[in-house]
């Protein structure tokens, strides 16, 4: 598969994400090495961790590439967590947040992801949870257990999605995506965030040690903020 450290990239942002691999839950072994690194090409900066040796030239796109980057994005239909489909012809104009969800482990993301999403969401950001079980077996219940789950507990009021698959041969369409737009590295744990540009040209992606709340910095770059950081 992969080394011990990943690199991560994503199109026309310039950016990097470099995780190691043991560190991505608290579920996990974690040591000293367990560092999580962040490159800004533009800049040159690069916090505190090693750099892993996969990293390579990011190009800007073609026009070309840009419709079918579009195209193929808001394309993408999955079914909702109480069986509707969801369109992401919808989502035009919207910033969205895709991540692979999992009700243990790392689950208080949730509430993290609830709070970004009653902040920025009368702005235009879209949240999109996709429960999933193939990493240690963190979601094993059905749709309807799990949406019970987390609108008692964490009173998500952000559209969640039926449980799929989103490494292997069963890999819904969605996560095949948004892979191959930010480098083709499998999703390694639950968790695992996909951040969208209003337009569907641009794609990051965040580890699963990273935060929601540890966003805010990217919706305000990333996502096109006004002077008041807030999305726009």
């Amino acid at each position: 598969m992969y080394g011990k450290y990943s690199a991560i990239y994503a199109p026309q942002a310039q950016t990097a994400h470099y995780v190691n691999e043991e560190a991505f839950c608290p579920t996990l072994s974690e040591d000293k090495d367990s560092i999580f690194v962040h490159v800004t090409h533009s800049s040159n900066s690069i916090c505190k961790g090693r750099k892993s040796d996969r990293e390579s030239a990011n190009p800007s796109p073609t026009p070309s590439s840009k419709v079918l980057y579009m195209a193929s994005f808001y394309n993408l239909k999955i079914r909702s967590i109480d069986g509707n489909m969801i369109d992401f012809s919808e989502f035009q104009g919207k910033v969205v947040l895709i991540t692979n969800s999992s009700g243990r482990g790392c689950n208080s993301q949730y509430g993290d992801l609830e709070s970004l999403y009653r902040k920025h969401g009368p702005n235009g950001l879209v949240i999109l949870a996709c429960p999933c079980n193939q990493f240690g077996g963190q979601e094993p219940g059905t749709d309807s257990e799990v949406s019970d789950f987390v609108h008692t507990k964490f009173k998500v009021s952000f559209p969640m999605t039926t449980k799929v698959n989103v490494v292997g041969s069963r890999m819904h369409p969605v996560f095949t995506h948004l892979v191959q737009r930010t480098g083709g590295e499998p999703v390694e744990w639950n968790f695992v965030k996909f951040l969208v540009s209003r337009d569907g040209l641009r794609v990051e992606r965040f580890g699963p040690k990273i935060h929601p709340k540890e966003m805010e910095g990217a919706f305000r770059g990333f996502c096109l903020g006004n002077k008041r950081g807030m999305l726009q």
